[in-house]
């Protein structure tokens, strides 16, 4: 059996073409032209007529869909764990009293970039649909991860951050020192490979577990007439035997024959099934047939009836009109 087409195999494959895309973009400036490259490089590598997508299943499908809850919640964990502020405050390193003040405010842009990131998932959703959403989320969160590792060794210790109340001017380039750093292009594709690795491994581990449902079901006996419904089957044997071992020619062949159906009957007790004849009280049991043989309403089989609860419905034929 060949092996099925993987998000990571894709993208190792076709990188190269992002990597040229990508090349002399800065970030943050160009924080939301990289997420729509990203975006729509997975779009059209993994299209709706490509291997990929063709070997999913509806069900795997919408899990890398609610897979993007999961990589925003990744985002907001790492945010969450980087020493930044809101946006209305700066931050600044602690220094001694006599030592020189240092100036880097790189965290807060970087900040800033997080929850600019954020919105991945909507602007894939708005530019390329549902589908979209999943690349928008990858790339979004492929942004987050990247500035976050690229800002944390220039930013301060967490332990000597501070708050200060003071407003900052985001369009202030003392504020951004970043915003002109050229994206490292090779530290993006290992942060969006290992993204793609994550996912692949999100639906290998549940095609694993569907496996293994599938062979626990497949390991276990299966229900067989002969051996569940042995009483049912030794009714239908009897019948069929006189049958055919007797002559409608017989004396009493008829009334014999009718007293095995009437056996075979009971026998459905002990299934707890009963055979209901037609009465307008259960008509709702009943399938109508109009026929113009019929010159009054006339039963054709019964109906099946478990603890009062219909299980097959019987049919009669009425009057045509």
């Amino acid at each position: 059996m060949p092996q099925q087409p993987t998000l990571i195999s894709i993208f190792e494959k076709t990188k190269d073409e992002l990597a040229a895309s990508l090349s002399g973009l800065k970030l943050p400036t160009d924080l939301e032209k990289v997420q729509n490259i990203i975006a729509s490089y997975l779009n059209d590598v993994c299209d709706e007529n490509s291997d990929f997508r063709q070997n999913l299943t509806q069900s795997e499908d919408y899990i890398l869909q609610a897979a993007m809850s999961m990589l925003n919640a990744q985002r907001a964990l790492v945010t969450a764990f980087e020493c930044n502020p809101q946006p209305a405050l700066s931050v600044k390193a602690a220094q001694p009293q006599n030592s020189p003040r240092l100036e880097s405010k790189a965290s807060v842009s970087a900040s800033t970039s997080f929850l600019s990131a954020g919105g991945g998932a909507l602007v894939g959703k708005l530019l390329l649909g549902g589908w979209g959403a999943v690349f928008g989320a990858v790339a979004g969160t492929a942004i987050a991860l990247y500035l976050s590792q690229n800002t944390r060794t220039a930013s301060v210790p967490t332990e000597r951050c501070e708050l200060e109340t003071e407003s900052y001017d985001m369009d202030t380039e003392n504020n951004h020192p970043e915003s002109e750093t050229p994206i490292n292009t090779q530290a993006l594709l290992s942060v969006i490979a290992q993204i793609c690795d994550s996912l692949d491994n999100l639906i290998a581990t549940f095609r694993a577990q569907i496996q293994r449902v599938v062979s626990k079901y497949e390991s276990q006996d299966k229900p067989t007439i002969e051996r569940d419904f042995r009483t049912l089957l030794e009714g239908i044997q009897s019948l069929v035997g006189y049958k055919r071992g007797h002559s409608p020619q017989e004396e009493k062949y008829l009334s014999k024959l009718q007293t095995r159906v009437e056996d075979l009957a009971e026998l459905l007790d002990t299934y707890d099934l009963e055979a209901v004849d037609y009465t307008p009280e259960h008509s709702e049991w009943f399938e109508v047939v109009e026929s113009k043989n019929a010159t009054e309403i006339k039963m054709v089989t019964p109906a099946v009836v478990k603890n009062g609860a219909l299980v097959l419905k019987g049919k009669i034929f009425t009057p045509k009109p």
